[in-house]
């Protein structure tokens, strides 16, 4: 049996469609970004061991623990510039003020939005500003599925099986931001 190497002069066609960095607003500079999410995608998570995990409610141990919770969302989004894609993590006040965007436009697709944190503190205020209008977002430019998403992040891959739909596949490389310099986790005001 004879092996040969397959070149190619080319990726696939949809090379990197499937790979998504989560991130959340840095300390310093400014993460600018286009939706390409309809809604936002939202918990209510934990800081368990060092990351955030959904809270499973009943059957949730950081519960049994006695850790706070909090919501925390998530929307797709390409970076501004360098077309990655990205899935951000917003705080509940940045999803009140999408919410409000929503209300009147009916989807975030295309709105581009810009996070930072005035104060460059790592766990500081995030300020969001939302220019006027909407980009221009090709169809072919897909929102990953984000609950099984979420779920494999999560590491709960039991649930995630259940939600995943087999003919979508997705690599995540997550970028974990602390919730507080101390690493424990900051009760919701």
């Amino acid at each position: 049996m004879r092996h040969e190497v397959q070149w190619q002069n080319c990726p696939r066609e949809d090379a990197g469609e499937h790979a998504w960095t989560v991130v959340g607003t840095p300390p310093r500079g400014r993460l600018s970004v286009v939706c390409i999410s309809h809604n936002l995608t939202g918990a209510m998570v934990h800081f368990w061991n060092n990351r955030t995990i959904g809270c499973l409610g009943e059957q949730c141990d950081p519960c049994s623990k006695g850790r706070a919770k909090f919501w925390e969302g998530y929307l797709a989004a390409l970076r501004d510039g360098t077309l990655d894609r990205l899935i951000v993590r917003i705080t509940e006040k940045i999803g009140g003020q999408i919410n409000q965007f929503l209300k009147d436009r009916k989807t975030i697709r295309g709105a581009r939005m810009q996070f930072d944190r005035p104060s460059r503190s790592p766990n500081g205020r995030i300020r969001l500003i939302i220019d006027d209008g909407l980009a221009d977002v090709p169809e072919k430019i897909t929102e990953p599925p984000m609950r099984p998403l979420l779920l494999h992040i999560w590491r709960f891959t039991n649930l995630a099986t259940v939600e995943q739909d087999p003919q979508k596949r997705f690599d995540v490389q997550e970028v974990l931001v602390p919730v507080s310099t101390n690493g424990h986790a900051r009760k919701p005001k």
